[in-house]
């Protein structure tokens, strides 16, 4: 019998591996191997979603127009944020990168239409008082 080590898939950058990537509630953040393309200043991150075959893609870029911002905190993990974020299923996800670009896949990924659903949804049945 051949044993495999069972990840957590708390979203949390606690132990995050160098070559995974990390989604929580707001932010998504990078292992080291992978957060050193988004280390160097003045680099801003653009954000590639593909619901259809449930993938995303992150690529460097100096262009603030189109790129999040980078966030660097005091342990040097690299993150970025957006209200996009809300629409990706948390967890943390093995990276590649091909041709510049960090892609993970396997993660679902909410339309804008099927998010506004859910959270009218979910407000609806919160009971009043």
């Amino acid at each position: 019998m051949a044993f495999e080590i069972v990840k957590k898939n708390s979203a949390g950058t606690c132990g995050i591996q160098e070559d995974e990537v990390s989604i929580g509630k707001g932010s998504v953040s990078f292992g080291n191997k992978l957060g050193d393309m988004l280390r160097e200043k003045g680099i801003f991150c653009e954000v590639y979603l593909d619901a259809k075959e449930s993938k995303i893609g992150f690529r460097p870029t100096r262009d603030n127009v189109t790129g999040f911002a980078v966030s660097r905190n005091k342990e040097s993990k690299i993150s970025i944020s957006g209200g996009w974020v809300k629409r990706i299923q948390k967890g943390r996800y093995d990276a590649k990168v091909e041709d510049g670009m960090i892609i993970i896949e396997g993660c679902s990924i909410l339309s804008k239409k099927e998010y506004t659903e859910m959270e009218n949804k979910a407000k609806s049945e919160i009971p009043t008082l």
